[in-house]
């Protein structure tokens, strides 16, 4: 190749990769505050959680979750850790609201791994899914007190949960609880 044609190639070269970081140097960077959800159109009620909606599926899964809570956190119960997890299960496909579901399906999640990690006696991994169940236990009890169908079992509950918080206690299921 020529002279005559290289030069002005490798100046046209040099001049364009100049441009381009030039370019991309200075061009405005999107902050956190740029990026947005798209817009729900007004009047489709998608994304909105009736008061009607809520107190249905209380009425009709409150006592699954607390049968969960109650067996997870060793009290009375004659249902197996499957049997109970069934009907959650139930409870989580019917809730109307997408994130509540999601917290209620990491509740389950958190205590059944519990279950497991105890069965096999590692007391380590059960410590970690107890810290999240308990965490997830609470926003629970606290949903389930706004529209309370068995007060007096919310309640106990609610006091129990309490308890376990300020004493640091212990939640742990009982040995063999997962088994059919």
């Amino acid at each position: 190749m020529s002279t005559d044609i290289l030069y002005p190639l490798l100046i046209g070269g040099g001049c364009l990769v100049i441009g381009v970081m030039v370019h991309l140097s200075t061009r405005p960077k999107p902050s956190r505050a740029d990026i947005t959800l798209p817009a729900v159109a007004a009047g489709s009620g998608a994304g909105v959680t009736s008061v009607g909606d809520l107190s249905i599926w209380h009425r009709t899964h409150e006592s699954a979750v607390l049968a969960f809570v109650d067996l997870v956190d060793g009290g009375p119960g004659g249902q197996t850790l499957d049997e109970v997890s069934e009907a959650l299960d139930r409870a989580i496909d019917d809730h109307p609201a997408p994130d509540m579901r999601a917290e209620l399906a990491a509740l389950r999640t958190a205590g059944q791994a519990m279950s497991a990690a105890l069965d096999r006696d590692d007391g380590e991994t059960a410590a970690r899914h107890l810290e999240i169940y308990r965490d997830y236990r609470h926003a629970w009890l606290d949903r389930l007190w706004q529209f309370p169908i068995d007060e007096p079992r919310v309640s106990v509950a609610r006091r129990r949960n309490e308890d376990d918080l300020d004493t640091g206690g212990q939640t742990r299921l009982p040995r063999g609880s997962n088994q059919g």
